[in-house]
């Protein structure tokens, strides 16, 4: 191995083989990235230097992220750049599975077959590293992630970490675990066929769901092998999985069972409920969310990272039915709106309980409340 300065030079000679975001040069066995900004919005990549020593601590461990070499700055003009020399991926770029990939797709079923019969110690391996590399600054689009279909050495590794904060993930956390399952599914998801897709025919988009429903099957069992608290909260994972693949689980032998919720699940869906509800009354009281701002967006973000929407559609309180709709999607959506109008009501009214408060975000976010009241009373009478 050469010094990074080499490989510097090297670079001003070679074509750029980055499969997306910043350039990257590509020699046998280490790639050199470059990392730039103007100087005038800061450094390029201003927490690199803390990201390699914590990948290299996570990589010592037998975490598939690959090792930092060296890094250097550099100020050229108005430009800062961070060159990184880091070990190359083994395998090949995600990009290579991914659906936009290939115009043919028969090649494309053939690469969504490689993954549905993949080892399951390379999944079980992927969701552990996902866990021990939360809160690193996860991006799993498919340029960061590769895979290597070796049967014995093989597995994804996982590239471009933009934190480096190695706190692993909170196994008590559902929201966590959520977040954890939506970067896990990317793996399906990146490599099956659109339905939009006018170079495939019915019978191939069908096959590539079924390899895909397999792919989230594997994710699935990969998970409850790895995570220890799964068993707690696999009926409020299983509830954000869409029917048809629930019923591809069960068809191939992975247990679901009747997600309705229990009198128990009533009474903790309540208290989360309560608990987003609470975050938002707090966030307001110490000048971090303003009225509008809840009403836009914290409450409707609260309900889809907790999957309350979800769950919502299994509670016997929700008195929709999905019959009454044309498309599920509409039911999806009005049972969304629901629950996102009935959480704003008790939010709304915890905050008029409040109208005694010296807190001066308090006080505002009861006039902002009490003003949107006689402006939606006002429209609805003209």
């Amino acid at each position: 191995m050469q010094s990074i300065d080499y490989y510097i030079e090297q670079s001003k000679l070679m074509d750029n083989t980055s499969d997306g975001g910043s350039p990257a040069y590509h020699f046998d066995d280490v790639v050199l990235v470059k990392y730039t900004n103007m100087l005038k919005y800061g450094v390029a990549r201003p927490k690199e230097e803390q990201v390699a020593s914590v990948a290299n601590q996570k990589n010592e461990e037998g975490v598939r992220t690959p090792r930092h070499i060296v890094v250097k700055r550099e100020v050229e003009n108005d430009k800062s750049i961070c060159w990184v020399l880091q070990e190359r991926a083994k395998g090949e770029s995600f990009v290579n599975y991914e659906q936009k990939c290939f115009k043919n797709p028969n090649e494309q079923l053939r690469r969504q077959y490689i993954l549905a019969c993949a080892p399951s110690s390379h999944y079980e391996q992927f969701i552990s590293d996902i866990c021990s590399l939360f809160n690193m600054g996860l991006e799993l689009k498919s340029k960061n992630i590769y895979y290597d279909k070796d049967l014995k050495n093989g597995g994804f590794t996982i590239i471009d970490l933009l934190n480096g904060d190695g706190t692993p993930i909170n196994y008590n956390s559902l929201e966590e675990l959520l977040e954890m399952c939506s970067y896990a599914q990317s793996i399906a998801n990146q490599s099956s066929i659109a339905y939009y897709d006018d170079s495939a025919s019915n019978e191939q988009k069908e096959t590539s769901e079924k390899l895909r429903f397999k792919i989230s099957l594997r994710l699935l069992e990969a998970m409850q092998n790895v995570i220890p608290t799964f068993a707690k909260y696999k009926r409020w994972i299983l509830r954000t999985y869409p029917k048809k693949m629930l019923e591809f689980f069960v068809t191939n032998g992975f247990e679901v069972g009747d997600l309705k919720l229990t009198s128990s699940e009533k009474d903790d869906f309540a208290k989360m409920i309560d608990d987003l509800v609470d975050n938002c009354l707090q966030g307001v009281a110490n000048g971090q969310f303003k009225y509008w701002q809840i009403t836009a967006n914290e409450i409707r973000n609260g309900l889809t990272n907790w999957g309350l929407n979800e769950s919502w559609r299994y509670n016997s309180d929700n008195q929709l039915s999905c019959d009454d709709f044309e498309r599920e999607y509409s039911y999806e959506c009005a049972c969304n709106d629901e629950l996102n109008d009935l959480t704003l009501m008790k939010f709304e009214e915890k905050l008029s309980n409040l109208k005694d408060s010296k807190n001066p975000y308090i006080l505002q976010a009861i006039t902002d409340m009490n003003e949107r009241k006689k402006e939606i009373s006002f429209n609805f009478i003209r």
